[in-house]
């Protein structure tokens, strides 16, 4: 084989790094924010469990709905942006694997496109960290406005 042909040039070896590290500081970052927003979930349940007999905390009930309620969309929002820019180090790292796998003839090297398949069946709905992250903002925010309407009536 010729040598040419089968190595990375320094451009493209920058450019691999440099979308590299791009999608791995946004996929820390996106997991980082999710994981306070369990903690905030976590604490605000568990302050509700604790007054949930105690007649005189209805306020603190309505403030702690609220805390999740809001939170809940306030996160979702946070991890749409973080996913829309992990996405754009997913294409460039997808044209980079492209090229790789052209260059050294090994097609298997397109791990990030063919990642993108879905395994299907019944779980394919809850298959990915949107997918799942959604379902726990959607069930955290249906928690927070039970608990405003609790605390309400």
């Amino acid at each position: 084989m010729d040598t040419e042909k089968t190595s990375f040039d320094d451009a493209e070896k920058a450019a691999q790094s440099f979308a590299w590290d791009y999608f791995a500081f946004h996929a820390q970052q996106r997991q980082t924010v999710f994981n306070f927003f369990i903690i905030l979930n976590g604490a605000s349940l568990a302050a509700f469990a604790a007054t949930i007999d105690k007649g005189a905390a209805t306020k603190l009930h309505f403030v702690i709905g609220c805390v999740l309620a809001i939170s809940s969309f306030l996160f979702w929002r946070l991890d749409e942006r973080s996913r829309r820019l992990i996405q754009l180090a997913e294409a460039a790292l997808k044209e980079i694997e492209i090229r790789l796998a052209a260059r050294t003839g090994l097609a298997w090297l397109t791990i990030l496109t063919r990642s993108d398949n879905k395994i299907g069946g019944w779980s394919a709905k809850l298959e990915s960290f949107t997918q799942i992250y959604r379902l726990a903002f959607i069930v955290a925010g249906c928690s927070g406005l039970g608990i405003i309407l609790t605390s309400i009536f």
